[in-house]
């Protein structure tokens, strides 16, 4: 690939910003339709295809490994003055459910993408640090086990619904507690 010339912003301050290539052509140089054949577009959705049958299987050793990280940020003690934002233990951890939460959708298990969309979302947002806030992570960790363990694909229908609801209203209880 030829040597590119850097596009760059400058901010108010004077800070130049490099802005990067975005777009699939850019990072390429040119016409991608000798990458995206469709030859290889098939190629990737038998991967895809091969890969998923182990899916459940393998999301659920994923899902043990995400409730020992939870655990281990549970009872980690912050010293004074940190926030859960200075634990790299919950850094791991929110790394985690982002995983969880893409290859979820990639294999067509979009409640569980969901889920764990929710909780990474709750995560990054709420102190998660009271009690409530824990049994909250707690009981999305649960709800994934329990879309991999009945092998709930799609977004679960009516039930799925149902879930998201009452996920929705434990996070909204779990964030007037903490006052946010």
């Amino acid at each position: 690939m030829a040597d590119k010339e850097l596009k760059f912003r400058t901010k108010k301050d004077g800070t130049k910003i490099v802005e990067p290539d975005t777009r699939l052509k850019d990072k390429v140089g040119g016409d991608v339709s000798k990458i995206i054949t469709e030859e290889n577009v098939e190629s990737a959705h038998k991967v895809i295809e091969e890969t998923g049958k182990d899916f459940p299987e393998e999301m659920k050793k994923e899902l043990i490994k995400l409730n020992d990280s939870f655990f281990e940020f549970r009872d980690e003690t912050l010293t004074e003055g940190q926030t859960k934002n200075d634990s790299k233990i919950f850094e791991a951890f929110k790394n985690q459910v982002l995983a969880v939460k893409s290859s979820s959708g990639i294999y067509g298990y979009d409640l569980a993408s969901t889920i764990a969309r929710s909780l990474f979302d709750y995560c990054d947002r709420y102190a998660c640090i009271n009690k409530l806030g824990k049994q909250t992570i707690e009981v999305h960790i649960n709800a994934l086990k329990v879309v991999f363990n009945s092998n709930i694909e799609g977004d679960g229908g009516v039930i799925g619904k149902q879930l998201m609801e009452e996920l929705q209203t434990l996070v909204s209880k779990s964030q007037a507690e903490e006052g946010q």
